[in-house]
């Protein structure tokens, strides 16, 4: 077994490596100019030294380092350095080294905390997910912070054992060098109370009955070393903040948990930079729509922690949502930035991150097994997680939450084989039907509500099939923890306390995410040539449109990117816009260049990017009591296009009385007002999502697949979807302002 630790890692080297040699990008994006920045001007502190400019270079390094953290920014010049100038390659195979490492140390953790099967199943976990093999060949901090973290948590595991002062003092340089990063800066203070828990839960389970004040004595004989080695970072970099820049403080940027920032998804309608939510006392929806209006606010001025504590407040469920989406999410949406790929486990990132979130929470509430070490990570976990709560999702923020999620995804892997081992084979018969059929309602009850009711909404539907998914999830754990309560039935309670803890978290993970999943907020349809969409909008009676204005149709809709077909859009009898071939005509709408950008480094081509396409429209087309709008792909003369699609999105019917649109913004007259770079990174969906009220009163849809007659059925996905597709009418005046939307 003492093998095995190093075989698992250096499958996780080759993994790494092959990504790094064949697969990595190193894009130079995001935050990954400002480390490069930081590291060049380091390189320069270094070639500096013994000359009279080594001061004032260091100081201003180390100042504009700040922001991001220092750590990262050191490695990746002294990589630089040995490698005689920029080298990514060279970083990347240092990262590589690094991030196997990690999971080395996380296999030592595991073993250490909850046993040798534990170990070996952390650790496989941490070699083969995704997010941690992209560390490799991102130039960010991920794979140096990833390392440390793990030395952290390992060195503090082993600081429990008696007279382990040498790895309390490296647990102690441990978290005082992530604190470096000034989202971590409180790091230091949530472990230290997880390390009073468990110094606590150590005596009383070793009997220790002393008086108050020998126990303080203890107590403090215990957390020195680890005090002693955060004093070893903390003392010259607080001395530094203050004597050389002037703030006796441990983040010179701001309070890091004053900076973090909140969307919903969905809808999510804020998201930072430069669209955050700003406090109500401000008044306004988003950075952009205070300055639009004419407020003077500066960053420095918007307390995000305040506006997050606000949204929990104000709708507790939906912000309970939110944090379920990102890790469920993960991998369900473009967020990777870069778009990379991990070399031949691409495939396997969607299950491998679910069996991460499922096994992480069932072996956190099987933690009272080992309470001493459960609670050191637990405080371990929170710390790293606490800054990411309230931030877009994003590979980055996946990572430091995911890589102690493996620890406790051990702890429930080797329940499961004690589980088996202890168990005679036909005992697991019950345990196993029991797995089997939640499996087989998560599966299996929305095809058999449809065969009992064929026109029932789909909302409905769902929302059914998630009950009877939380049913199953919280009965399933007691009748496979009963037969452990037979084989030691002192330990029955405990036993169904697990069962409870692991049932009832499932069931809510799944209903927060399932009620809150994009696919039940929207819908979409896929159009192959031949098919088609129409929808006919009522106008007010009586309307007239403004004298010098103008009107344009507006479609959210994307593409295939080959050029054998031509998106079709009719008003009325009357051809009024070709759009191709593949989306290459008349748009798109006011889109940054950033996120275009971005969608060329994940491999997406213009067409690929949803978005609206504006289409300028006659008034004369709107002079009756109807518009009909219809959308087809057609294929250009010559050219093969059964491969070809267009997708279109469309909304659920709006409350009864209620003409309202939500969704992505249709209109702003400041250009990339509506369009984030980190939503889109995060959901694929390029504009904040906004409320416009609707004049007509209102509007019928309809499809047809090749051949066949109109259906009231807007989509092919499962149930009947009822509501709007995406084909808005803006009406606009004079100025320019928007006067009616149809």
């Amino acid at each position: 077994m003492r093998a095995a630790p190093l075989a698992v890692a250096l499958v996780a080297l080759a993994l790494r490596v092959s990504h790094v040699l064949f697969t990595a990008k190193f894009s130079v994006a995001d935050d990954a100019v400002f480390f490069e920045r930081h590291a060049m001007a380091f390189i320069e502190v270094w070639q500096a030294l013994g000359t009279a400019q080594f001061g004032t270079l260091l100081r201003d390094a180390v100042d504009h380092a700040s922001l991001q953290g220092i750590a990262y920014p050191v490695v990746l010049s002294v990589v630089y350095a040995a490698a005689g100038g920029v080298n990514h390659v060279a970083a990347g195979l240092l990262q590589a080294v690094l991030s196997a490492a990690t999971v080395w140390l996380t296999y030592l953790t595991a073993r250490r905390a909850f046993g040798g099967v534990a170990g070996f199943a952390a650790g496989i976990v941490a070699a083969i997910y995704p997010p941690l093999i992209l560390t490799a060949g991102l130039l960010l901090a991920e794979a140096a912070l990833g390392f440390i973290q793990a030395l952290a948590a390992y060195a503090l595991l082993r600081g429990l054992a008696p007279h382990a002062n040498g790895s309390r003092i490296l647990a102690g340089v441990a978290i005082g060098t992530l604190m470096l990063r000034p989202a971590f800066q409180y790091t230091g203070v949530l472990v230290f109370l997880g390390l009073g828990g468990a110094y606590l839960l150590m005596r009383a389970r070793g009997g220790g009955a002393d008086g108050f004040r020998r126990l303080v004595a203890d107590a403090a004989r215990f957390m020195a070393p680890y005090v002693a080695g955060l004093l070893f970072i903390a003392v010259p970099w607080i001395a530094a903040n203050g004597l050389v820049y002037g703030s006796t403080a441990w983040s010179r940027t701001g309070d890091a948990w004053q900076q973090v920032y909140w969307g919903i998804y969905p809808p999510n309608r804020g998201w930072w930079p430069p669209d955050s939510p700003v406090p109500p006392k401000y008044g306004v929806e988003s950075l952009p729509g205070a300055r639009s209006g004419g407020r003077v606010i500066e960053v420095r001025d918007l307390d995000y922690l305040e506006a997050a504590i606000d949204q929990v407040r104000a709708t507790p469920f939906q912000a309970a949502a939110t944090q379920v989406n990102k890790l469920y999410q993960g991998f369900m949406h473009p967020f990777n930035t870069y778009g990379e790929r991990a070399a031949g486990l691409a495939p396997f990132a969607v299950p491998v991150h679910r069996a991460l979130i499922v096994l992480g929470l069932t072996g956190l509430a099987l933690s009272w097994r080992r309470p001493a070490s459960s609670l050191v990570l637990a405080a371990l976990t929170l710390a790293i997680s606490l800054p990411f709560l309230v931030s877009h999702i994003d590979v980055r923020y996946v990572i430091p939450i995911a890589l102690l999620a493996t620890l406790f995804a051990g702890h429930a892997i080797d329940v499961v084989v004690q589980f088996v081992r202890v168990t005679e084979p036909g005992a697991l018969v019950r345990p196993m039907a029991a797995i089997a059929g939640t499996f087989a309602v998560w599966l299996a009850s929305v095809p058999i509500i449809l065969v009992m009711a064929p026109g029932m909404e789909p909302l409905l539907v769902h929302r059914l099939h998630t009950a009877a998914v939380c049913l199953a999830f919280v009965a399933a754990p007691f009748a496979v923890f009963r037969l452990c309560s037979r084989k030691a039935p002192e330990h029955t309670r405990r036993w169904n306390l697990s069962a409870g803890a692991v049932g009832g978290t499932l069931a809510l993970l799944f209903t927060v995410q399932a009620f809150y999943a994009g696919d039940w907020h929207e819908w979409t349809a896929d159009l192959k040539p031949g098919d088609k969409i129409i929808q006919s909008i009522a106008l007010p009676p009586s309307w007239m449109p403004p004298p010098g204005g103008r009107a344009e149709v507006r479609l959210y809709a994307q593409g295939s990117h080959d050029h054998a077909y031509a998106p079709v859009l009719r008003a009325g009898d009357r051809v009024i816009a070709r759009l191709g071939p593949a989306f290459t005509e008349g748009g798109p709408l006011r889109f940054e260049e950033t996120i275009m950008v971005a969608a060329s480094r994940q491999g997406k081509p213009r067409a690929g990017v949803p978005q609206w396409y504006g289409v300028p429209l006659d008034f004369d087309l709107l002079r009756g009591d109807t518009l009909r709008l219809e959308l087809t792909p057609e294929p250009l003369p010559g050219q093969d296009a059964s491969a070809s699609w267009i997708r279109v999105w469309g909304d659920y019917t709006p409350a009864p009385g209620r003409r309202l649109y939500e969704g992505p913004s249709v209109h702003s007259r400041i250009t990339g007002t509506d369009d984030s770079f980190q939503k889109f990174v995060a959901t694929g969906h390029p504009r904040l999502w906004r409320r416009l009220s609707l004049a007509s009163p209102a509007t019928t849809a309809a499809r047809a697949t090749a051949g066949r007659e109109l259906s009231n059925d807007l989509s092919a996905s499962p149930g009947r979807q009822t509501g709007e597709y995406r084909l808005r009418v803006l009406i606009f005046g004079p100025s320019g302002d928007l006067a009616a939307a149809f």
